[in-house]
């Protein structure tokens, strides 16, 4: 069990995975290593994985049975690929920028659109927050940490808003992975 998220089918960390013993019985990474209640692999993993091998010992018997699990750890933040970025309308930013540029205006409703990549898990899922406050100075990331950001769920080109032709706006996005 890992933050209440159990080893078992394609899930994905971003931090250690810690082996608990069950009750009965103690743990090991090595069949002839310390036993204890627990042990942490802490190896970022390929896209597949990394099959771990551990030994539970009976407290009672002695008895030794091996098992294994596979894990998956990925630390690795989205990026935002070449052809990424956020885009509106044939315009694209892929960083932060310190100043702001007010030169693109449109007549039309915009669609507000992101693309971001993560070679392990994935993307889960885009976050954006549309500043419209007329404002000319870039929020600063504490600033940014107290807006309530949108989610957006969904791996490759998503569509995060739509902009209506009356206003100026600021538009701030990440992507989050599947770990």
């Amino acid at each position: 069990d890992q933050g209440g998220k159990s080893l078992t089918g394609e899930s994905w960390w971003a931090q250690s995975v810690t082996f608990t013993a069950p009750t009965g019985f103690t743990i090991s990474n090595s069949v002839d290593g310390t036993y204890g209640t627990s042990f942490v692999y802490d190896t970022q993993t390929g896209t597949d994985g990394t099959e771990v091998t551990y030994y539970l010992k009976d407290t009672t018997s002695g008895e030794i049975a091996q098992k294994t699990a596979t894990v998956r750890i990925d630390r690795t933040a989205p990026t935002w690929p070449e052809d990424g970025g956020i885009n509106i309308k044939n315009n694209r930013w892929k960083e932060f920028l310190n100043t702001i540029s007010f030169g693109l205006f449109f007549k039309e409703t915009l669609d507000v659109k992101a693309s971001a990549a993560d070679d392990l898990c994935g993307v889960a899922a885009y976050y954006y927050y549309v500043d419209e406050t007329d404002s000319t100075t870039v929020l600063s990331f504490d600033e940014l940490a107290n807006k309530t950001f949108t989610e957006v769920e969904g791996s490759g080109k998503q569509t995060l808003t739509s902009l209506s032709s009356e206003g100026s706006y600021v538009v701030y996005a990440y992507a989050v992975d599947k770990a």
